[in-house]
């Protein structure tokens, strides 16, 4: 029985300490989402340059042009994404009647929203030209650019 009271009497008073040295509790914190910068267009953008790019030879007189376009896209990093990355997001609140309302405020007269970014890129073409005597020619060049991405 004596152990009983002293068992008892060691829990009250841990719980009194207990009590005194609560401490308020911070808000959990919020983790922005992540995001990379990807241009998702690298074919078609080749396939475009590369085709222009062969009109513009035969309108010149030669007989036949190839023309090889790669795009490379530079890996972009992992960034933290925010409001402030999304063009025509205006607001997000709570509504007032019921807090667990949203109230999303958007880019008026249905513009869409965007979520752009820009990546650097290097666009390297080869062409292989034959004029009309069977002369061949072959040329490489690079050139960087900056394309315009979507976060994913």
């Amino acid at each position: 029985m004596k152990r009983f009271v002293i068992a008892a009497v060691a829990l009250f008073v841990s719980s009194i300490v207990g009590i005194s040295r609560v401490e308020a509790l911070s808000p959990p914190a919020v983790e922005a989402p992540l995001g990379r910068c990807v241009f998702p267009s690298s074919r078609t953008l080749g396939a475009i340059i590369s085709t222009e790019a062969r009109k513009t030879y035969l309108s010149q007189g030669y007989k036949q042009a190839f023309v090889g376009v790669r795009v490379l896209v530079q890996r972009p990093i992992l960034q933290q994404l925010s409001k402030g990355n999304v063009s025509g997001l205006k607001s997000i609140t709570p509504t007032a009647e019921n807090p667990a309302m949203l109230r999303i405020t958007a880019n008026a007269k249905g513009a869409p929203l965007e979520v752009g970014c820009n990546v650097d890129a290097e666009i390297t073409t080869t062409v292989v030209l034959i004029d009309d005597k069977g002369v061949r020619s072959n040329g490489r060049s690079v050139t960087k650019v900056i394309v315009q991405g979507a976060f994913q």
